[in-house]
């Protein structure tokens, strides 16, 4: 009888590529011509968004966007604003084959200088690190089960969750909406965007996504008043998106993240020819990964009582879902270095860093976020304050070896009022979302390549063999020490496990 192998698929993961790489900021601004002489520079911000994450062999790319916004305050005293957009691609090898991976990417501004050249012109220096983590999705092959020439296989059965699919999905939102009774817009100086994913179902392969949009807008009204201040806006805007999510089939087996990719406002003209409408266009980035509970029957050891043979062994890696991330948390800071402050023009907050790093039983999350504030001051002049403050969390884990994956720690919005000192006071809403895993390996026989030639001659084999065996010892390794067939040395001494409790004599067969 031939050796007959039965294999079988099996979903597996691996962290392939967990890295980081730069990207450098080099910008030189020239003012449009509406645009008044600077005076001094109140603020330059950076924000880094992804666009789109792709996998091509070993190479990872990259494709996002930088969005540089300056506030300065001009020759006539007004506070005013310029912003440009930087897209760029960034390319990193990987050492193994990518297929299908899980793709992470995490952005921090390093650090940023502005500068202004001339009254009419910016220079921009700085840079950004990349962080960007790849777990592959792949499919290995495993023995299942084989028959014939005396083989005898130690098999196991395992209940491993892993990642069997994720995709990648950009959708756009667009809405249009009516200043009502604010003054018409003479330039937009700033907008903000966040995204906050408040609900998802899952349907027959595709996910229900629904969340809201909040945009922050500083802009300056039209009037005749020339020292006219800027206005803040802030809107809601809900949304509803039907995602693709290939395999899943239930609101268990589904993560769902969402990430800002760009945005866009613009003022448009109402019927009054005012300008009073805003056209608002923001683009999402939607992750899924689904995950699916596999019953595996391993073959984790074998041996021939007939013939020598040589066997293939591979490492199996499996990402076991543990849970979903979805906390929200305030906060309460005083700006103390802000003094004398008449009004508030407008308040925000931005994540600079965040760090993770396991004990053995939690997460701790470190973060700064920096709290900034425009304002006006008691003798009317607009100045900017900003603060650092370092937050601490920790999530609890019940499994070793745990990663957070898709972390994303982000402001929902910023209350500011002024206390009894004159001094700003901010009130933060952040949420953090994020999925935990859990990296566990198996090994597996994945393939058999028996000899031809005889292990014995059976005429010259006894037919029992007495062996003494300590206790603890495994049944299955004295069987294959001695090529003897597993069954029948269980019936031949009226075993039913595999470890035997104290130190017994066995009688092995030999033919």
């Amino acid at each position: 009888m031939e050796l007959q192998m039965q294999k079988q698929t099996v979903c597996i993961n691996e962290l392939v590529f967990d890295s980081q790489t730069e990207q450098p900021v080099e910008a030189d601004l020239l003012l449009p011509d509406y645009c008044p002489d600077i005076q001094r520079i109140l603020h330059c911000d950076l924000c880094c968004l992804i666009h789109s994450t792709r996998a091509e062999q070993q190479r990872l790319t990259v494709d996002g966007e930088l969005r540089l916004s300056v506030l300065y305050v001009s020759d006539s005293g007004t506070v005013r604003g310029i912003d440009q957009k930087q897209p760029f691609t960034r390319h990193l090898e990987s050492k193994t084959m990518l297929s299908q991976p899980l793709i992470e990417v995490l952005s921090k501004v390093d650090y940023l200088n502005c500068r202004a050249v001339s009254s009419r012109r910016l220079e921009i220096r700085g840079a950004v690190t990349l962080k960007v983590k790849a777990i592959n999705c792949a499919k290995s092959e495993l023995l299942k089960d084989c028959q014939g020439q005396g083989i005898q296989l130690k098999k196991a059965v395992l209940s491993a969750d892993s990642c069997v699919s994720d995709t990648e999905n950009l959708f756009t939102v667009r809405e249009e909406l009516d200043l009502g009774a604010h003054q018409p817009i003479a330039q937009i100086l700033s907008s903000r965007m966040d995204v906050q994913l408040s609900d998802h179902k899952v349907i027959s392969g595709k996910i229900i996504a629904k969340g809201d949009l909040k945009l922050q807008l500083l802009y300056l009204p039209l009037s005749a008043d020339e020292k006219e201040l800027p206005q803040e806006l802030e809107y809601s805007l809900p949304f509803s998106q039907i995602i693709p999510a290939e395999g899943a089939d239930d609101d268990e087996n589904c993560c769902l993240s969402l990430f800002l990719a760009g945005w866009d406002v613009q003022a448009k003209p109402d019927v009054d020819g005012e300008l009073k409408i805003l056209a608002v266009e923001a683009q999402l980035r939607a992750l899924t990964a689904v995950h699916k509970t596999q019953e595996l029957s391993v073959v984790q050891d074998c041996y021939s009582t007939l013939y020598p043979l040589k066997h293939e062994e591979k490492t199996l890696s499996f990402l076991n879902f543990v849970r979903c991330v979805q906390e929200t948390h305030r906060i309460r800071e005083t700006l103390s270095e802000a003094k004398n402050v008449q009004s508030i023009l407008s308040a925000w907050a931005r994540v600079r860093e965040v760090q993770c790093l396991q004990d053995d039983d939690e997460i701790q999350i470190s973060a700064v976020l920096s709290l900034m504030a425009l304002v006006i001051d008691t003798e009317g002049q607009p100045q900017f304050y900003e603060e650092q403050v370092r937050l601490e969390h920790s999530l609890p884990i019940t499994k070793e070896k745990s990663l957070l994956f898709g972390l994303c720690l982000q402001p929902l919005g910023v209350e500011a009022s002024l206390n009894n000192t004159a001094q700003p006071e901010l009130r933060c809403q952040l949420q953090l979302s994020g999925t935990i895993y859990s990296m566990e390996r198996q090994s597996g026989i994945s393939n058999i390549c028996m000899e031809e030639e005889p292990l014995h001659d059976s005429d010259e084999r006894c037919a029992l063999c007495i062996y003494y065996a300590d206790p603890g010892e495994s049944v299955w390794n004295i069987a294959k020490q001695y090529h003897s067939d597993l069954t029948a040395v269980m019936e031949e001494n009226g075993l039913d496990q595999d470890i035997l409790p104290q130190r017994t004599m066995l009688l092995i067969p030999l033919c």
